[in-house]
């Protein structure tokens, strides 16, 4: 009877153990992938903020009202928000389709350099929300086991969204 017991306590302890490691090896791995989507969302804010700044600059030269108007009086709130990209991105695309439409402005060779630079930070804010995107996928991921879904609910993990492909089309 006490070899019964002992062997029933044993595998009781490997099963708590072998939870118990899960847990913390989840864990790591959450808090590495959650350390790598706060560096894509550091990287898209600075992106956005240069983006900024360009279009700062490109508005000196833009005789357009409703553009100029309608960005003066835009608060672009937190860098790394969807919201705030999707603003840039409007007054992007507004910006390429005057600069389009305008003989003139198309020839500005300052006004060429800064559409020059907007189109690298474009470029760069790409890959920066993929890699903001496969990162939050990968740690959705690790919360799909049963062990993992433990953990997520006792320790307060919450699950990240992507950018949408909808606020990226206007790109």
């Amino acid at each position: 009877m006490d070899i019964k017991i002992l062997i029933s306590v044993g595998i009781c302890s490997f099963v708590l153990l072998f939870f118990l490691f899960s847990i913390l090896k989840l864990k790591r791995q959450a808090k590495s992938i959650i350390y790598k989507i706060d560096v894509a969302l550091e990287s898209i804010g600075e992106c956005l903020t240069k983006n900024i700044d360009i279009l700062d600059n490109s508005k000196d030269y833009i005789k357009d009202e409703e553009f100029s108007e309608g960005y003066d009086k835009v608060d672009f709130g937190d860098m790394n928000s969807k919201e705030t990209y999707q603003i840039v991105d409007k007054y992007n695309s507004m910006l390429r389709d005057i600069i389009i439409d305008d003989d003139e402005l198309n020839h500005n060779k300052d006004l060429v350099q800064l559409i020059d630079e907007l189109n690298g930070v474009k470029s760069y804010i790409e890959g920066s929300i993929q890699y903001y995107n496969d990162n939050v996928c990968e740690y959705n991921k690790i919360f799909d086991g049963f062990v993992a879904r433990l953990m997520k609910s006792f320790c307060g993990y919450k699950k990240f969204d992507e950018y949408s492909k909808d606020s990226m089309s206007t790109l």
